[in-house]
């Protein structure tokens, strides 16, 4: 509704005597009467006055504010003035318990609002408030409004000539406030929770957030999301996480979204800065100090995943075990490998890959290998965690055709090769002296000495083994 039928209802409500037609005649000759110099709106507030209407204080500053944003210094007082809302925060104990960041054409400003009877009004991002009887004050370099027990805070429900929000945001470089409709919530590997969304223009949103934002939400709950951090932005997918000041608001509830979750082959991976990849876990290998790799096949070629935690190793492990095959979502580059970051999940998957007649030598393209290879490098890795033992083994082998890398964390592998009982290595890694002994193996018993090897040569050289004897 306009502002100037607005008023012709409030006339109306107070002068029963008249019709809207006489209002609108009367506004007519009010804007002739005076040469045209004011409009209908201006009008038909002289009209109510003339007529002894009360006209709501908000109506008179939303006529009258003259000051924008860019106007406000310090020492103000009774400041009134029109804005869009971008921000909301509530809070309790000695902070006043709403703050508002405010914008208009001109700048953005931090009201403070102080007084319960307005911190209860119901604000959100996109909102047009009034304010009135304000004061202002500088605060670290900036001005600030306040707002106390003598001042009003008003919602505006009808068009006020202020930018969008989305305008608003652009012009002023702030993250629009997302409005998020959840299709899909899943726990990621460092127990955060990764709700998938659909924004307001359709496109598929990745929020990351921690158990205390995600515990009251459910799929198709209807959220806005205030203040987050970028973490990556693709056609098909926009990833932010939540940050400590993120508020998250629910406005609703509908049919869960269809979220279709993309996820590819080693080698077919895009070159986006976050991707998803499934395959075939060839090993789960730890690293001496925290953390570890996960190798991913689809036969030809093979992903590198980094995880910077023995937990979440552990986990990768415990789901690699479910299914012939793992799904791993929302890793990131690092360089030649991928890596496991805040937002990263995994699921099994059972994949089959197509095997052939294996050839008697290195070198060539991916395959199925049969050979017989002289190991240059062994190294075997333990780690406890918890109460489970992770063993990984890294080795170079050398045929006089070619040369590759094989890992594997099979611990029968590992057992023939060491010519130890499996209970025997896991019995030394708890006790911390596997890693040692292992080498004191490799450099008297290994390295130098021919084994047979079987299994799939990948791209780069590595070497997924299904069998590897003991030194022949």
């Amino acid at each position: 509704m306009s502002g100037v039928e607005e008023i012709i209802d409030l006339i109306l409500s107070h002068a029963s005597n008249l019709s809207r037609d006489d209002v609108l005649l009367m506004i007519k000759s009010k804007v002739q009467e005076l040469g045209g110099l004011i409009d209908e709106e201006a009008a038909a507030l002289l009209i109510a006055k003339e007529l002894g209407v009360p006209i709501p204080k908000t109506e008179v500053v939303l006529r009258t504010a003259p000051l924008r944003i860019a106007d406000l210094v310090p020492g103000l007082k009774g400041v009134n003035i029109v804005a869009r809302v971008v921000k909301v925060y509530r809070s309790e104990g000695d902070k006043p318990p709403l703050r508002v960041l405010l914008a208009d054409s001109t700048g953005v400003i931090w009201l403070s609002v102080w007084s319960r009877k307005c911190a209860d009004v119901n604000l959100l991002p996109g909102d047009i408030v009034a304010v009135e009887g304000a004061s202002t004050r500088k605060v670290r370099e900036r001005v600030v409004l306040n707002l106390y027990e003598e001042g009003e805070l008003k919602k505006i429900n009808r068009s006020v000539d202020l930018p969008s929000l989305d305008e608003i945001c652009k012009l002023f470089k702030l993250n629009t406030p997302l409005k998020l409709i959840i299709g899909y919530m899943v726990r990621d590997l460092n127990g955060n929770y990764c709700l998938y969304c659909k924004s307001a223009s359709g496109k598929d949103v990745k929020v990351i957030v921690d158990e205390a934002l995600a515990s009251n939400l459910n799929e198709g709950d209807v959220f806005l999301l205030q203040d987050y951090t970028v973490l990556a932005n693709t056609e098909e997918l926009l990833t932010v996480r939540a940050k400590m000041n993120t508020r998250l608001v629910k406005i609703g509830s509908t049919s869960p979204p269809e979220i279709k979750l993309t996820c590819q082959p080693p080698s077919s991976l895009g070159k986006g800065e976050e991707v998803s990849v499934y395959g075939q876990v060839v090993a789960v290998v730890p690293f001496s100090k925290a953390g570890g790799a996960v190798y991913v096949t689809d036969g030809e070629s093979y992903a590198r995943i980094v995880a910077f935690s023995d937990e979440t190793l552990l986990s990768l492990h415990e789901v690699s075990l479910k299914g012939s095959g793992i799904e791993i979502y929302g890793v990131r580059r690092g360089g030649d490998f991928l890596k496991i970051t805040s937002g990263s999940w995994a699921r099994p998957r059972d994949i089959t890959i197509p095997r052939s007649t294996p050839r008697s030598f290195l070198r060539g393209p991916p395959g199925d290998v049969e050979v017989v290879a002289v190991l240059l490098s062994v190294k075997l890795r333990s780690k406890l965690v918890g109460d489970k033992v992770l063993l990984g083994l890294r080795a170079r082998v050398d045929d006089g055709t070619g040369q590759a890398v094989i890992v594997t964390n099979k611990t029968e592998i590992i057992s023939s090769l060491f010519e130890m009982g499996i209970n025997e290595l896991i019995d030394y890694a708890k006790e911390g002296s596997l890693e040692g002994l292992a080498e004191q193996i490799a450099k008297y018993m290994l390295v130098g000495r021919e084994v047979e090897v079987k299994g799939r040569l990948l791209k780069g050289s590595l070497l997924a083994v299904d069998h590897l004897s003991k030194p022949l």
